[in-house]
């Protein structure tokens, strides 16, 4: 069955809440859908967040994303002026009830996304797993992907 991949942009900011309720603030919201066979499969958001909440992200795990599930990363570290995109996948207890809804279009599911105070749990930051961290240097940009992106 063919996968069919839509990407938009979701919004310009969204708050995700941590364990202890506190938001996390990301930026240049976009998501991805990954859909077959009249069902969402993979839903992935792409965004951005200030070098201040990269910390209290990588400090914390948050996103499952300790230490030791990321591949190497690159000497230098993050800069403290310069947002970090990261991508995260919805995790499969938190995607089912998006799963289930009777729909595969993008802007419906985009619209889940949006809802403050959404039953599946999207706004948690335990419900996304990351599969990369990078930060544009020059041209390039530099980072790490975790065990999660299938890359390592």
């Amino acid at each position: 069955m063919p996968m069919n991949t839509d990407q938009l942009k979701v919004a310009p900011s969204l708050k995700l809440r941590a364990p202890n309720g506190a938001p996390v603030e990301i930026n240049d919201v976009r998501a991805e859908f990954d859909t077959a066979g009249g069902r969402l499969w993979v839903c992935r958001l792409i965004f951005t967040v200030s070098p201040k909440n990269w910390g209290r992200i990588d400090s914390h795990g948050w996103l499952h994303m300790p230490e030791e599930v990321r591949g190497p990363s690159f000497a230098d570290g993050f800069d403290d002026d310069a947002p970090v995109e990261i991508t995260a996948r919805l995790r499969a207890d938190a995607l089912e009830p998006l799963a289930a809804m009777d729909t595969t279009d993008k802007w419906d599911l985009a619209a889940e996304l949006l809802e403050p105070e959404h039953a599946t749990d999207v706004h948690l930051v335990d419900s996304w797993e990351g599969l990369t961290v990078t930060q544009q240097r020059g041209d390039v940009k530099a980072g790490f992907a975790t065990q999660a992106s299938g890359l390592l």
